[in-house]
């Protein structure tokens, strides 16, 4: 069950990445054909959008974003020949990270990997790596360990895999959809948010989702509600398990037995004192 130990941390807004260097001096040096591409696609972009404005062109759709199985990424990796906290702070101050490569009974191979591309392969939802260089063949993330704020990777753990065999992994667990209940005054409560899964390395999933279209309060979803699981996968958990409810605000509740506190309390202090008054009128 993956309720808090989620693959890799969820990254902060505003991830720290250089501009890669591009085999001379700054992004705008000139000293770097791809670097000056990159720049003048960007501005040919800018002139776009302001004819666009312009009304100079016609209306641009946004293409809908497609959720499928995450894609394995190349990734160029060097073995590492120094070890030690030390070391690896010097690594990871030129750009370089640490990493472990293990399993299928091979011998654990120390390697180091750009932080840059790395980082990519992260925000892109890679789970799945296509290894060049010192080590090669298909790795899947195992294990990323970030410093104390999840700012910056200090580690990373690759598994050695082979393509047509089953992986265990964590996946996210995303809601899709516009529950009822939340329109009408409720609160929706995610209990869990990623699930363990066992899956065919060819499918393996970025992300899985849950439909709350018709979510009202007072309802919940459960891991058998899923509705996106890859052919062949299979989710370890209980199916029975609850991942999200909508419930009623709990200030309502609270307010509304208050009120029935206050209208109790005065009249049973109004009999008794009337009762008091009329003992002593007959005395």
């Amino acid at each position: 069950m993956g309720r808090h130990n989620e693959w890799f941390p969820r990254r902060p807004q505003g991830v720290a990445c250089n501009q890669p260097d591009l085999g001379g001096g700054g992004f705008l040096s000139g000293e770097s054909s791809v670097a000056r591409h990159g720049y003048f696609a960007v501005t040919d972009l800018v002139h776009e959008v302001r004819k666009k404005l312009a009304g100079d062109l016609p209306a641009i759709t946004q293409p809908a974003k497609v959720f499928g199985t995450s894609m394995s990424e190349l990734l160029h990796v060097d073995q590492r020949k120094t070890h030690g906290k030390l070391n690896n702070r010097r690594l990871r101050r030129v750009g370089q990270l640490p990493a472990v490569l293990y399993g299928h009974g091979e011998e654990p191979i120390s390697l180091t990997l750009s932080a840059e591309q790395f980082e990519a392969s992260l925000r892109h939802g890679a789970k799945v790596l296509d290894l060049e260089g010192a080590a090669t063949g298909k790795a899947l993330l195992q294990d990323v360990q970030w410093d104390t704020f999840f700012k910056h990777v200090l580690h990373v753990d690759l598994l050695r895999v082979v393509a047509g065999e089953k992986v265990k992994i964590d996946v996210p667990v995303e809601l899709r959809g516009e529950a009822p209940g939340l329109l009408n005054g409720g609160i929706i409560e995610q209990m869990i948010h990623s699930l363990e899964i066992e899956v065919p390395l060819d499918v393996v999933p970025d992300r899985l989702h849950l439909n709350v279209n018709r979510l009202e309060i007072g309802a919940e979803l459960c891991v058998k509600d899923i509705e996106d699981l890859p052919p062949g996968a299979t989710i370890l958990a209980d199916p029975d398990e609850m991942i999200v409810h909508c419930i009623q605000p709990a200030a309502e509740e609270e307010e509304g037995a208050g009120e029935e506190g206050v209208v109790a309390e005065p009249e049973v202090i109004g009999k008794g004192k009337e009762e008091e008054e009329e003992g002593e009128g007959e005395k």
